[in-house]
């Protein structure tokens, strides 16, 4: 009993030894961890997740050995942490949380929102300007976040903050606008121009929305007409160059004017078979002809008793001006095209020349055939000498003898000249027929009456008007730009200068300071505009053809520029030197220029012989080119980066817009395509991208599947998009003179406004908005500001 005994209290002893041992062997870990950062947060010890008391100090017993710890916490990185614990071992660990990079956005975020809360803070009685330092260095540093953290939830947030704050497009006043360019884009009328309209960068004397088809100057020489190819017809004071009326009455082009002898009447010829015969000083339709398949040419005769007109079919129509009734018809030619008719001077004889090749004389008196001259080609147009029994005919083209201008003598039927000339469009004389003026695509060339070119004006118009002054001091031309442009007739030098651009604008780009506005013309030409003056201060020429794309780099310091040519150009803002020359190989021109939102790229898009390579990228800095994008496009190919710049949207040979990964060029979606898209844009958010052409539609960025059509343009062809800084707010311009604004926060369309800017069928070329938000620039012609501060917050602010 007794050894039994001594056996359990052994036993016990020992157990007790052991477990004292045990203990005194036993490893601690303490997390010293503040209660309030633990929420949002998960912990794992040894891979078990453990709870998290509610107790500063949290203790974890165990054996010696490994012990790993796994803590998370919201807006910090993880902390991993592994220990080899020896028996005994106690640690007491604190942990050390690193802000994650969406922390540190926000952190710096909400240092620069307090700073312009400041300076907006309620009772402040004088609020400070653009120019004040503070808000200049706080503007930056907005400008700087946004920049270095592209992409970001922040940055869009950085966006709304700025918008807050005076910008220098803030100080633009509707007051300071011309009122004849109040009236231009009120079309006609300056109380129907947007009230929104705060500044007109440019000037639109002798400039208008559409193409000019024809021009004829009134007797007088102070009035000069123009056909109009969106059916109007401008007159325009031929000594300062701003438009006296519009007469509209065509419902398509207006294809030929001209005046009668004593300058009471306008005739006007369209392709909708309509000739109207105008009251110039009432502007009021006096008399409606018709001519079948439509008109190309018309023309009075010297005393003013007749009219002829020609067109789309293979006669000639003569009418009486007192009655409108037909006079007679003129038939003969075998081609369904007669494209000119002229009286000659004495009033005898009638010249037609048509597609068939043949310039025919027709007798005034009774119409009867007199003669038919031979060219070498379809004849696109014809005039009388003034002098002389002397036709001249231009050709359009013949593989034989080419571009060619022949004459006639009237009388004797006879060829007097013929000489190859460079263009092959309308021809005009001077007053004593010295000089012969032929427009066409690139200039309007002057040559001596038997040949030899004196010189050559309008490059880079694709023209299809010319017309010399009636006391031939002065010489006339326009064409597919819209604008006016007028000569000294002796030297070629020009007469008139507008202020900003001498042709149409074609692309605008604000940069991002708010400071300045990029635009590129027909003409070539590149103008940086300072916004608070909207005056130019930096032109940039040397380009190799009329722009239709421009791009400010996301530092603001470069803007490059790309049109006609395979080149993009890229200028410092602050010198105007040329930076870089990038060369696209293959193609004809270039439709779309873009930065990559952090600067290091440079894509161009537009047609290419290779299908393969109409998209290219650049390096910046060294210009090397980057692997091009496979989007089998022979067209052309506008183009949109994400927001985080990883991604690029531009469109595929058959017109599916694709998505590509940057900068490795790898397909990453093909979205709904079949129709022909011709502009595009990310959301800020880089959710919805949006392709428009006749309609507009709206995509799932992330899955290519269209979401919804809008419906507001009525069919007008949509020449830009354009998102708002911060928001779904989307801005479309198209060929029927408007700028619209959708709501695309909510799920179905929500057409927010409608401004008109000119004429019905102007066309309204680019649009952007403005870094503040409030402001959006157009280019129709000239550049427009509206302000938009009544839309621009969509709830947002």
């Amino acid at each position: 009993m007794l050894i039994v005994l001594s056996v359990i209290g052994l036993f016990i002893v020992v157990v007790v030894g052991l477990q004292q041992w045990q203990q005194a062997g036993e490893t601690v870990l303490v997390i010293d961890w503040p209660l309030n950062e633990r929420q949002e947060s998960t912990s794992e010890v040894d891979g078990r997740k453990v709870i998290l008391a509610k107790h500063k100090r949290l203790r974890f017993s165990g054996s010696p050995g490994k012990r790993q710890l796994h803590l998370t916490r919201e807006g910090y990185k993880p902390i991993e942490q592994e220990w080899n614990l020896t028996r005994g071992q106690i640690i007491e660990f604190q942990p050390d949380w690193k802000p994650n990079a969406d922390t540190l956005r926000n952190r710096e975020l909400a240092t620069l929102v307090k700073r312009v809360e400041a300076i907006q803070k309620p009772g402040v009685l004088k609020k400070p300007s653009f120019a004040d330092q503070t808000v200049t260095a706080l503007r930056r540093k907005l400008i700087d976040f946004r920049r270095q953290h592209y992409g970001t939830p922040q940055a869009i947030e950085a966006a709304k903050a700025m918008s807050h704050l005076p910008w220098p497009v803030d100080t633009l006043k509707r007051d300071d606008i011309d009122p004849y360019e109040l009236k231009v884009v009120g079309n006609s009328e300056s109380s129907t121009a947007p009230v929104e309209l705060v500044a007109v960068l440019g000037d639109s004397r002798f400039s208008y929305w559409s193409s000019i088809s024809d021009m004829a100057y009134h007797p007088d020489g102070e009035t000069l007409a123009t056909a109009n190819r969106d059916g109007t017809i401008i007159l325009w004071d031929a000594v300062t160059g701003r438009a006296k009326r519009t007469l509209v009455g065509h419902v398509r082009r207006v294809m030929g004017v001209a005046f009668s002898p004593d300058g009471k009447i306008l005739a006007s010829i369209g392709d909708d078979g309509r000739v109207i015969l105008w009251d110039v000083a009432t502007a009021k339709i006096l008399k409606t002809l018709n001519i079948a398949g439509g008109g190309a040419s018309v023309a009075f005769s010297p005393d003013g008793k007749l009219l002829a007109a020609c067109g789309n079919n293979p006669v000639v129509m003569v009418w009486n001006v007192a009655d409108g009734e037909e006079r007679f018809t003129l038939e003969g030619h075998t081609t369904s095209r007669v494209t000119s008719v002229e009286f000659s001077r004495d009033g005898k004889l009638i010249a037609s020349g048509g597609f068939d090749s043949n310039v025919k004389l027709w007798s005034a008196a009774d119409g009867k055939e007199i003669f038919s001259f031979k060219h070498a080609g379809p004849v696109l147009s014809i005039a009388f000498h003034p002098r002389k029994n002397v036709v001249t005919a231009s050709i359009s083209e013949s593989s034989t003898a080419g571009r060619m201008l022949k004459s006639w003598d009237t009388a004797t039927f006879k060829l007097v000249s013929s000489f190859g000339v460079v263009n092959r469009g309308r021809v005009a004389f001077n007053l004593d027929g010295s000089l012969i003026a032929i427009s066409g695509a690139g200039a309007t060339v002057v040559y001596a009456k038997t040949g030899g070119e004196v010189y050559r004006v309008n490059s880079y118009d694709s023209g299809g008007a010319v017309a010399f002054s009636p006391d031939g001091k002065a010489l006339a031309s326009a064409g597919d730009n819209g604008r006016v442009k007028l000569w000294d007739a002796a030297t070629g030098k020009e007469r008139i200068k507008t202020g900003g651009h001498q042709r149409s604008v074609n692309a605008v780009a604000v940069s991002p300071d708010g400071k300045q506005i990029a635009t590129g013309d027909a003409d070539a030409t590149l103008k940086l505009w300072d916004i608070a003056t909207a005056q130019v201060v930096r032109t940039f020429d040397g380009h190799d053809g009329q722009i239709s794309s421009v791009a400010f780099s996301p530092d603001g310091q470069r803007v490059a520029a790309a049109g006609d040519g395979n080149h993009v150009k890229v200028w410092d803002t602050a010198t105007g030197a040329e930076h870089l020359k990038l060369t696209k190989s293959g193609s004809s021109w270039i439709r779309t220029v873009r930065f990559s939102p952090d600067g290091s790229l440079i894509a161009a898009a537009g047609p290419s012989h290779n299908p393969n390579d109409s998209v290219k990228l650049w390096d910046v800095v060294t210009g090397k080119e980057v692997p091009s994008l496979g989007t089998n496009n022979k067209f052309f190919a506008p183009l949109a980066f994400s927001p985080d710049g990883q991604r690029l949207v531009t469109f595929g040979g058959t017109n599916i817009p694709r998505v590509y990964a940057i900068p490795s060029g790898k397909r990453l979606l093909n979205m709904e395509g079949g129709g022909s898209f011709y502009n595009l844009a990310f959301s800020p958010d880089g959710e919805l991208i949006v392709v428009a052409s006749t309609g507009i539609y709206v995509f799932d960025a992330t899955t290519g599947k269209r979401i919804r059509g809008l419906a507001g343009h009525d069919g007008a062809a949509i020449s830009a998009v354009a998102f708002h800084p911060h928001s779904r707010l989307l801005a479309t311009c198209a060929t029927d003179g408007t700028v619209k604004l959708w709501n695309l926060e909510q799920r179905f369309e929500e057409l927010v406004k409608t401004f008109q800017v000119g004429p019905p069928r102007s066309v309204v070329k680019q649009l952007i908005f403005t870094p503040d938000g409030h402001h959006l620039v157009t280019a129709n012609g000239t550049v427009y500001v509206l302000r938009l501060k009544e839309w621009s917050a969509m709830g947002k602010e």
